[in-house]
């Protein structure tokens, strides 16, 4: 099933036409989406949604999920290629602001918070999951939460799936 939607609904037309020739039939399905200045130009998905076979609803297939833990991995490294950030400096090193209700945040590293070793409580679930741009804040509302939070663990003690841990680094990028 194909569906689309946005401000631009001729561009809609062309990313779902573009997409779908590109999909072939293959995989579940393939969405995107085009957003200018918070508003959502163009948006399209084809295909099908699990092993039910229902078809693809835009409502249900833009949560990008993990997926941006790789980009910000590759942002990072980038930089410690260009030698503007080293692996095992610690993070408040770059973020002077980056506190928690903890003293042992000090030695949190970005290469903790890339291998999820940070010891940081996880996820902060404010606005995670919502079908609006909250990017404008997020910084200023991930110091908030931070400012509150207890690590769990030593870090670089052991290495415990992290959302918290990427948000730090892509502070940091």
């Amino acid at each position: 099933m194909m569906q689309y939607t946005g401000t631009n609904p001729e561009l809609a037309k062309r990313m779902l036409s573009y997409l779908a020739d590109r999909r072939e039939g293959r995989g579940a399905a393939i969405s995107a989406a085009v957003v200018l200045n918070g508003e959502v130009a163009a948006a399209c998905v084809d295909g099908v949604r699990g092993a039910d076979s229902s078809p693809a609803s835009l409502a249900d297939l833009f949560n990008i999920g993990s997926i941006s833990k790789v980009y910000c991995a590759v942002a990072v490294m980038k930089l410690v290629e260009l030698g503007k950030v080293d692996l095992d400096t610690p993070v408040v090193e770059y973020i002077p602001r980056f506190r928690m209700n903890d003293e042992r945040y000090r030695q949190i590293t970005l290469r903790m918070t890339l291998n999820h070793s940070s010891g940081m409580p996880g996820t902060n679930y404010h606005n995670a999951i919502a079908d609006f741009w909250s990017g404008e804040h997020i910084m200023d509302e991930n110091h908030e939460y931070w400012v509150h939070a207890k690590l769990k663990a030593d870090p670089g003690s052991c290495s415990v799936y992290c959302n918290d841990g990427f948000e730090l680094a892509a502070a940091v990028v």
